[in-house]
């Protein structure tokens, strides 16, 4: 790292790693998929360690390269790295990761470190040093026609916006819908709802909430659709989260609910849909996605190693 500079990363660098981003986009790609209010969220989450983390720059400011580690909840430690370096640095992407290693073997209880990586000279890296395949992640996108128009009327079902007292629920029922995912971690609600409120890319105005009718005439919630705003910049809606609780499943209510969010984000002036998914998604959302008429734009893939 000669002639560079480094220092910690600052919830107010979001606009100066943009470039970069972009860069990194442009170069794995050949399109830009990234946003400020994308980088700012990283930067301004509570699980965010800055202080073990590294921005690289050039003498003239430029940034070149950046680590940002976080701390994710769970049984076992554990530790997403965000790595980003220039086009054709693989040094100093090895050099990022080396330093994320040795920060993190020291802890008490040493984490388990994973990332996300693109096709490419990372991959063949990480394997070297001993990291091992554990998911796959599918970028999907939908242009909005303007054709989009909300599903038949169901009697018994109901989509709603979740009311700002209800985050309790929101939350409970982002564990249940989760509930039977390998990928799932448990968040106690005041971290979840810390996390929610510290970026400006969240918007519980795109918190909806499905809702079915029982024999009862009791509303049970039957699922959810979390939009944010994470990709507004560039005239699209972003699709955080999105499923069904278990017993729930089998009767075309996903369909539904995203069927309706089309129509929703198409009438609000939105030009596009973009959402993420884990190719061994056991609630067979992807086939849901292309059946809706998303795309898939990439794959990444995420490596893990136990120190």
């Amino acid at each position: 790292m000669q002639d560079l500079q480094a220092r910690q990363a600052r919830p107010e660098d979001a606009e100066l790693l943009l470039p970069l981003y972009e860069a990194v986009d442009l170069d794995e790609l050949g399109d830009i998929d990234i946003s400020l209010a994308d980088i700012d969220s990283l930067l301004r989450d509570p699980r965010a360690a800055l202080d073990k983390s590294v921005l690289l720059t050039r003498a003239d400011g430029a940034p070149v390269g950046v680590m940002v580690p976080s701390r994710v909840g769970g049984e076992r430690p554990r530790i997403d790295l965000e790595v980003i370096v220039e086009p054709g640095s693989r040094e100093l992407f090895e050099t990022l990761v080396v330093q994320a290693e040795q920060d993190w073997a020291h802890e008490d209880s040493p984490p388990l470190l994973e990332l996300w990586v693109m096709a490419g000279p990372g991959r063949d890296l990480l394997v070297r040093r001993g990291y091992q395949l554990t998911a796959t992640h599918v970028r999907f996108n939908r242009d909005l026609t303007g054709a989009e128009r909300p599903p038949a009327v169901r009697d018994g079902v109901r989509v709603r916006l979740a009311d700002e007292h209800e985050w309790p629920l929101y939350h409970s029922t982002l564990q249940q819908v989760f509930s039977d995912s390998p990928e799932t971690v448990s968040e106690p609600y005041d971290e979840w709802a810390a996390r929610m409120s510290s970026a400006e890319v969240n918007d519980p105005s795109q918190w909806w909430l499905l809702e079915v009718r029982s024999d009862s005439g009791d509303w049970a919630v039957a699922g959810l659709l979390q939009g944010n705003r994470q990709d507004a910049e560039l005239g699209g809606a972003w699709v955080k989260n999105f499923g069904l609780v278990p017993e729930f499943r089998g009767r075309g209510l996903g369909r539904y609910l995203l069927t309706w969010a089309l129509a929703t984000f198409q009438a609000a002036g939105y030009q596009r849909v973009g959402l993420g998914a884990d190719l061994d998604n056991v609630t067979n959302a992807l086939s849901v996605y292309e059946a809706a008429g998303f795309q898939r734009l990439y794959t990444a893939s995420r490596f893990s190693k136990q120190l």
